[in-house]
């Protein structure tokens, strides 16, 4: 029988995860993907009444309160705007989650500990680490996809980049085009690029805007591509051979590494292989034969 202190730790947990979840939708899926938290593809939600209201209000102050020039929180903001979000709306929504993730985990562990009866301090508190450190994990693989997916692009967007140039165009109009038409396609670059092309319409120098465009994305590739075309514009050079040759040093980039992660995959087969599937076998083989050696020397 589950004593009355699970029930009712199981109870608490139900609620503060029904108003984490509906919190959570009210952070993200209430905002327009145009507002300070950029989510691409993202469509807008209902927004939840006065709880939403509320929380507005706190993180207005909050962004206000935020030290920037801690190494801790910069890397922080970094890695939120690798990841697609703003750099101060994204850390209030971060830590928000995050003490949320926090109280959850530490109900569930205050739950499970009432359920097979451990010693709830220790499962309160592995629940809260687990909770603590669950949107660091999320948030790491969302940068990680999101950087991935620039840099399956990158070779393509150079390609169209390439022809508008030796098309006629000027490399603000290349980036202008290439962008919109990229943003169309659904692609996370071309969101990328218009927001370059936002930047240079507000009066802000092309060599800023490269590099912003390098440090949003945290992309190696990219940085160094933005790096080619500052140099280019700065002694006059021709931008068109330079970006098809990027190109095409990305695609025989990625065919080495899909080449090396192809010998590695024999390697990486060979543990689970021996842990697993061997002995499979040597007891689906040698089985029967023990089992009758074994009655032999029995009878």
């Amino acid at each position: 029988m589950i004593s009355d202190e699970a029930v009712l730790a199981m109870f608490v947990f139900a609620m503060v995860a029904i108003g984490a979840a509906s919190l959570s939708f009210g952070l993200i899926g209430g905002r327009q993907p145009s507002a300070n938290l950029r989510i691409p593809g993202r469509r807008s939600g209902r927004r939840i009444g006065w709880l939403y209201d509320v929380w507005q209000g706190l993180a207005k102050r909050l962004e206000q309160r935020i030290q920037s020039d801690k190494p801790a929180i910069r890397r922080l903001q970094e890695a939120l705007i690798n990841a697609g979000f703003e750099r101060l709306r994204g850390f209030v929504i971060f830590r928000s989650l995050q003490v949320l993730a926090t109280m959850v985990g530490g109900l569930a562990g205050l739950a499970i500990s009432g359920s097979i009866g451990s010693n709830w301090f220790t499962s309160f508190l592995g629940g809260a680490s687990l909770g603590f450190l669950l949107p660091y994990v999320v948030l790491k693989r969302l940068r990680r996809r999101r950087q991935l997916k620039i840099t399956r692009e990158l070779p393509a967007v150079l390609d169209l980049l390439t022809v508008s140039l030796e098309a006629g165009l000027s490399i603000a109009d290349a980036i202008k085009t290439v962008g919109m038409y990229v943003e169309r396609q659904g692609h996370v670059l071309g969101s990328e690029l218009s927001i370059s092309t936002s930047e240079m319409v507000a009066g802000l120098r092309l060599e800023d805007c490269l590099r912003n465009l390098g440090e949003r994305t945290g992309v190696d590739e990219l940085k160094l591509v933005a790096s080619l075309l500052i140099q280019s514009e700065k002694i006059g050079g021709s931008l068109g051979p330079a970006l098809r040759a990027s190109a095409e040093q990305m695609v025989t980039n990625r065919r080495l590494k899909a080449e090396e992660a192809a010998q590695k995959s024999t390697i990486k087969m060979l543990v689970p292989l021996v842990l697993f599937t061997l002995p499979s076998m040597i007891i689906i083989i040698l089985g029967p034969a023990i089992i009758q050696i074994a009655r032999v020397l029995t009878g």
